[in-house]
């Protein structure tokens, strides 16, 4: 399916006559709301079932990821995720999800919703050191034929307290310190060397 939104449309519409529509105003037990659709999401994510999550997607949705790319097609979203997660070049030896969904969601217009939440991912890298990355989601939904499918997505975290880069911190200090006690050592000896040649 293809749902193209324009932005500017999109945002009047939050702002003129949008708002957010809290899980008492659905009708219970629903599995076509919006909520619904992540939750399914979310549930596939914290098992790592790419199918499942990419059903609830239309085809061309835009995903954006943490590396800063965009995906819009399925074997885009399949190639990231397993080069970020599982590739050669990838340094994660094991991540566990945990994925939420907030109640409600945000209604933009008959066809369009907005549905918001968080994420937790734990990795464990191949050095073994471990660290976890909290982030906020938001994703865009568009409604045909009374289905609805995500049609953006995106996650963020937070870039000043960010434990990959608080751990690469670290890392850079132990580098230092380590360098500057070589450097003691190493003075150390050619000094006493100095003094023998001397004598």
């Amino acid at each position: 399916m293809n749902y193209r939104i324009p932005l500017l449309s999109l945002a009047l519409v939050a702002v003129l006559g949008g708002g957010r529509l809290l899980a008492d105003d659905v009708e219970p037990n629903n599995t076509a709301t919006p909520n619904a659709v992540m939750d399914r999401i979310a549930a596939a994510y914290q098992q790592d079932d790419l199918a499942a999550m990419l059903d609830e997607f239309s085809d061309d949705a835009a995903i954006t990821w943490y590396s800063a790319e965009t995906s819009h097609r399925n074997e885009d979203f399949i190639e990231i995720h397993k080069r970020l997660y599982s590739g050669e070049a990838s340094s994660v030896e094991n991540v566990d999800h945990e994925m939420n969904v907030d109640d409600g969601f945000i209604v933009v217009d008959d066809n369009t919703a907005i549905v918001e939440g968080t994420i937790a991912d734990h990795f464990t890298l191949e050095d073994r050191s471990e660290f976890t990355l909290e982030s906020h989601w938001t994703a865009t939904l568009g409604q045909q034929d009374a289905d609805w499918q995500v049609v953006s997505f995106q996650a963020t975290a937070n870039i000043f307290n960010n434990p990959m880069l608080n751990q690469a911190k670290g890392s850079l200090a132990t580098s230092m310190l380590a360098a500057g006690l070589g450097g003691i050592l190493l003075g150390f000896v050619c000094g006493r060397l100095s003094a023998k040649h001397r004598r």
